[in-house]
């Protein structure tokens, strides 16, 4: 938040100060990945590894199509509603993926 490219508007339109958070600078979409039980970001003691890649350096497959269902459950007297949805992701371009390791003692 020191740099002054990254709070100033001349170089950015985005009111970051203003607003209170970030979802985007410079034309890069910023995403929060909480921690959760089954993953999250990988951390190492105080070392928490951030990603950032270049949307044509990844690949999306889909194994099973959306697909919603609805059904009533009588011993229940309520709607079941299921959204079924199957996908993968790999690295097409390694050189579109970075590392970020950030130190988070300080």
């Amino acid at each position: 938040m020191q740099d002054d490219q990254f709070v100033s508007t001349f170089y950015t339109e985005n009111r970051i100060l203003d607003r209170g958070w970030v979802l985007d600078y410079l034309g890069i979409n910023l995403v929060t990945i909480p921690q959760m039980t089954e993953g999250g970001l990988p951390k190492t003691g105080d070392i928490l590894t951030a990603l950032a890649w270049h949307k044509m350096s990844t690949g999306m497959a889909i194994g099973h199509d959306f697909r919603t269902e609805i059904n009533y459950l009588p011993d229940r007297t309520s709607w079941l509603v299921n959204g079924i949805f199957s996908a993968g992701a790999v690295v097409i371009d390694p050189r579109g993926v970075i590392a970020i390791d950030c130190d988070e003692s300080v």
